[in-house]
């Protein structure tokens, strides 16, 4: 195969790696891993190995399929049989809602005439929403694209509440906070917000170790910190969690903690 059907290929099969892996299909890309392909993906553990990226990708929590609106790859020899193929591609939930826009380097190398992945680079930039007064986001795909902050090693079994006759199954890492009374429970998801009459003492045995007690009747999942002050921690999408002053420094030093040590 002359160098002009390689190039041509080598982007084909790029633009075709990432439509499957939007679906959630990985077979063709793990096909083409060589056994020293590199891995490097925004908000992820650099993956060094063809098997290790098999294996974390196996293990990856389901995750929301996606639509491809528009894209571009452009595809450069780096020498005989090397090829570095660059990406833009807009997502979203369909062909109107975009939700971000991917770069993506693939790097390839012809090993015996078969094309063979040397490298691969994803990193993602969000398209801004506001969100509206009731607290809602006016893109589901928004908000379930942080991705990064949904990885964790091993599938975690969902929060089962029951609400009226019906029994909801809530993914854990959906799960922003929760704020309880003496009657209900109201669980701010994500991409919506549940009521329920189970109280937390109920729920907290459902819950994986990075929710925390912030205060009595409140916990808050500690994946979604993004900033704590005097007596306030502020959580993704500008929610902030007033914190006791007596507890304020034991407080700060366990969500520290959590959020800071290794997955």
């Amino acid at each position: 195969m002359n160098n002009l059907n390689q190039k041509e290929e080598v982007k084909n099969l790029s633009r075709a790696i990432y439509h499957n892996y939007c679906k959630g299909d990985f077979s063709l890309w793990f096909s083409l891993l060589h056994p020293n392909s590199i891995w490097i993906g925004q908000g992820e553990p650099i993956l060094i190995g063809g098997e290790k990226i098999k294996d974390f990708f196996n293990n990856y929590p389901a995750s929301v399929v996606l639509e491809v609106i528009n894209e571009t790859f452009f595809t450069t020899a780096l020498s005989k049989d090397n090829y570095i193929v660059t990406g833009n591609v807009l997502i979203g939930t369909d062909k109107y809602s975009p939700v971000a826009t991917v770069l993506m380097t693939f790097v390839f190398r012809y090993i015996s005439n078969e094309p063979k992945l040397m490298y691969q680079h994803l990193s993602y930039d969000y398209v801004a929403k506001e969100l509206t007064s009731n607290n809602e986001s006016t893109n589901l795909l928004t908000r379930l694209l942080i991705r990064q902050t949904f990885l964790m090693k091993e599938a975690v079994p969902p929060v089962a509440v029951k609400i009226g006759q019906q029994i909801y199954y809530i993914p854990s890492a959906s799960i922003i906070y929760l704020q309880s009374n003496r009657h209900k429970t109201i669980i701010y998801c994500v991409d919506k917000e549940l009521e329920c009459s189970m109280l937390l003492p109920d729920i907290m045995p459902m819950l994986p170790d990075n929710f925390y007690f912030v205060r009595r009747g409140c916990v808050i999942n500690t994946m979604y910190v993004t900033s704590i002050r005097r007596c306030e921690v502020e959580l993704i999408f500008g929610t902030t969690i007033q914190i006791p002053v007596p507890s304020y420094t034991k407080v700060k030093k366990d969500i520290n903690a959590l959020v800071m040590r290794k997955v």
